[in-house]
């Protein structure tokens, strides 16, 4: 989290070439964060980034109903775009 933009910025450089063609502008969103979660037996925090109201909030509420009932636990199958 420490290289997150929190400064307004016009520095094309940074999105140019970077998962868009034809780059005509780019908008900042608001990051929040998700946690304490458990998973995997360890403590992680989930940065989100969106423009819903609440949609934190409630991800939050569910991190804290899985710590509650012991965490979960995640593997990946295939790993693809």
């Amino acid at each position: 989290l420490e290289q997150l933009p929190s400064q307004p910025s016009l520095d094309y450089a940074r999105v140019h070439g970077a998962n868009c063609e034809i780059v005509v502008g780019y908008v900042p969103l608001p990051v929040g964060l998700v946690g304490p979660l458990t998973l995997n037996q360890e403590t992680v925090y989930v940065p989100m980034a969106t423009t819903e109201g609440c949609l934190v909030a409630s991800t939050n509420r569910g991190a804290k109903a899985i710590c509650q009932g012991g965490g979960a636990m995640a593997r990946i199958v295939r790993d693809g775009i």
